[in-house]
C-alpha cells in the first residue's frame, strides 16, 4: 500500500513539473524542400537544421547564428527578404532599454557591444541590418559596431545617439531618406538644432566640443500615412516623430516596414512589450486615440500649474498625506519618416573603407587627441 501512495505522489509530481506536457506533447518542427535542399548543399544534419528552423533570435547563442547566417543567404538572397525573415524570426524578444555600451573598451558605459537576449528599438534595427547584411558571426560583429559607431570607431562619444541625424547620416551607405519621395505634397518641415554634446554630457559628463548642427528635413503627418502606406517596402526603416508641439520634434522610436501575403503594411519593432509586427495603420489609429488622450492631460497639467490645489495628494498613513510631484506634460506622436535601403550597401561600404571594410576600432586618438573630455563642472 505505502509503495502504491508513493508511486502515485510521484506520478503526479512529474505531471506538476512537467507542465503536463505528457499529455501535450511540443510541436514537431518540419523542414520544407528548399530547406532540406539547402541543409544537405551545406553539409548541415538534418536535427540541426531543424533545432536553428525551431530556436526564436533571441534564443540563439553566438555560435548558432554563427551557423544560421549563411543558411538565411541561401534561403532568402534578396538582402531586404534577409531582413524581413530575420525581425520576424526575433518576434518576442523582451525589451530593455539602454542595455549596449562600449565595454571592454571604456567604462563610461561598461555595458557590453552586443546583445542576442534583449534589445530595445535602436539595438533591434541595429542587429537586424547587420545580420542581414552578414554571413557568418565575425561579420556580423563588425558590422554591427560600423553601423552603430560613426566610422566604426567604438567610443562613447562616437555612438551614434540620435536616429535623425547622426544614425541615418553616418550610415548613408546602408540606408537613404525616401520621406518626400514617397509624397512631397503631404510632407511637413521638421527643423531643429542638435547639440551632440548635450547628452554625452548629461549622461556621461563628457563633453567632446562638437559643434551644434541645424537640421532640415521633413517628416509625413499620421493622417497622411493612409495615403503612401501603399508605397512602402519590406526593410524600410522608419524614424517614428514626436513632440510635445511641431515647434520642438524629435525621433524617439525606430522599426522596420514589413508587407505580408495579403499586402498589409506592417510596423516591427522592438518596444515596452518586446519586438512585434502590427498593421501600420492599426498603428497610426493607436496613436491619434493616445494623443487625444495626451491633449486632455496635458490641459490638465496646465491647469493644476494655475491652481495647484486640483492635485490631490497621496496618502502615505492613515492620517498623513504625502508630498505630490508635479505632474509632466506627456509627448505627441506627430508621424513618421522612412528611409530604405541602398541597392548594394556592401559595396557603398566597401567604397568608404577600402577593401578591410568594414573598418571598426577602439577609441582613437587617446594619446594626444582625445574626445573624451570630462565636461566642466558648474
Amino acid at each position: 500500500m505505502v509503495k502504491k501512495v508513493c508511486l502515485l505522489i510521484f506520478f503526479c509530481s512529474v505531471i506538476c513539473f512537467s507542465g503536463c506536457s505528457l499529455f501535450y506533447p511540443t510541436e514537431s518542427v518540419y523542414l520544407t524542400l528548399d530547406e532540406i535542399n539547402v541543409a544537405q548543399r551545406m553539409n548541415i544534419p538534418f536535427d540541426r537544421a531543424k533545432e536553428l528552423k525551431a530556436k526564436r533570435l533571441y534564443e540563439f547563442s553566438p555560435k548558432d547564428l554563427n551557423d544560421y547566417l549563411p543558411v538565411a543567404w541561401e534561403l532568402y538572397p534578396e538582402f531586404r527578404e534577409r531582413v524581413v525573415h530575420l525581425a520576424r524570426k526575433a518576434i518576442g524578444q523582451p525589451y530593455k532599454m539602454y542595455l549596449l555600451g562600449e565595454f571592454p573598451f571604456e567604462i563610461y558605459d561598461p555595458d557590453p557591444l552586443y546583445s542576442l537576449e534583449k534589445s530595445d528599438c535602436m539595438v533591434f534595427t541595429e542587429h537586424i541590418y547587420a545580420m542581414a547584411l552578414a554571413k557568418d558571426w565575425p561579420q556580423f560583429f563588425s558590422l554591427l559596431q560600423r553601423i552603430r559607431y560613426e566610422n566604426g570607431e567604438i567610443s562613447t562619444t562616437m555612438r551614434n545617439h540620435t536616429s535623425v541625424p547622426q544614425w541615418v547620416d553616418n550610415n548613408s551607405w546602408l540606408v537613404k531618406d525616401i520621406t518626400e519621395e514617397i509624397a512631397p505634397e503631404l510632407t511637413r518641415p521638421f527643423n531643429f538644432t542638435l547639440d551632440p554634446n548635450r547628452e554625452l554630457i548629461k549622461d556621461y559628463g563628457l563633453n567632446p566640443g562638437f559643434p551644434k548642427q541645424k537640421i532640415e528635413t521633413c517628416y509625413i503627418p499620421l493622417e497622411n500615412i493612409p495615403k503612401i502606406s501603399s508605397k512602402l517596402q519590406n526593410g524600410d526603416y522608419v524614424c517614428v516623430i514626436r513632440g510635445f508641439s511641431e515647434e520642438g520634434l524629435w525621433s524617439g522610436h525606430v522599426g522596420f516596414i514589413t508587407v505580408s501575403g495579403d499586402g498589409t503594411v506592417n510596423f516591427l519593432d522592438s518596444a515596452g512589450s518586446g519586438v512585434k509586427e502590427t498593421p501600420l495603420l492599426r498603428c497610426v489609429e493607436n496613436a491619434v486615440s493616445m494623443n487625444e488622450n495626451r491633449k486632455k492631460y496635458n490641459e490638465w497639467v496646465d491647469q493644476v500649474k494655475k491652481d495647484p490645489s486640483l492635485l490631490k495628494p497621496k496618502r502615505t498613513l492613515l492620517f498623513f498625506k504625502g508630498k505630490v510631484e508635479e505632474p509632466k506634460k506627456r509627448w505627441y506622436h506627430y508621424g513618421y519618416k522612412f528611409y530604405r535601403p541602398q541597392e548594394d550597401p556592401i559595396k557603398n561600404l566597401v567604397k568608404l573603407d577600402g577593401r578591410d571594410a568594414p573598418v571598426v576600432t577602439g577609441p582613437r586618438g587617446l594619446l594626444q587627441n582625445r574626445k573624451d573630455k570630462p565636461a566642466p563642472k558648474k
